[in-house]
């Protein structure tokens, strides 16, 4: 389980600590909705994301690859799933700041996300900065980070 393979390698929280999000995965006690626990989870979930938010491309690969070998979801393909910025991308058809375009890269280094192939192609098609170039554009909305053309 993703979340389970992140508290305890990222985060450090020992298996057996209480606070371990496997602990919450077996019998609802009788108290605790399993609704209210879905949201705890989902929003475990959201943490994760933003907890490695400014993560570099290689630090995601990294990650996925050690997700991969554990056998759970990547980072990649769980940000893809849960976070708003990807449809927010994929809907505008451009990369509009760093964030963006690291998340892009992410993405489309992770070969094992269950990205939909018109999706990733769109993503390839997004101006990548040569190495005389940056990504850090934001001040400049439409700098080097160009329109998809459909």
């Amino acid at each position: 389980m993703y979340l389970g393979f992140f508290a305890t390698e990222v985060w450090g929280i020992p298996k057996d600590d209480k606070s371990h999000p496997s602990h919450f995965l077996g019998p609802v006690p009788g108290k605790v909705r399993k609704s209210q626990l879905f949201a705890s989870l989902k929003q475990a979930v959201k943490d994760t994301i933003e907890a490695t938010i400014d993560l570099i491309p290689e630090q995601v690969a990294a990650l996925d690859a050690a997700c991969r070998n554990q056998q759970v979801l990547t980072l990649s393909e769980v940000r893809r799933r849960y976070w708003s910025k990807y449809k927010a991308i994929i809907e505008k058809q451009r990369i509009r700041d760093d964030t963006d375009y690291y998340f892009a890269v992410g993405l489309l280094s992770d070969t094992a996300a269950s990205i939909p192939t018109v999706e990733r192609e769109l993503l390839k098609n997004w101006y990548l900065p040569t190495s005389n170039d940056s990504p850090n554009k934001a001040d400049e909305p439409d700098g080097n980070y160009l329109r998809i053309s459909a």
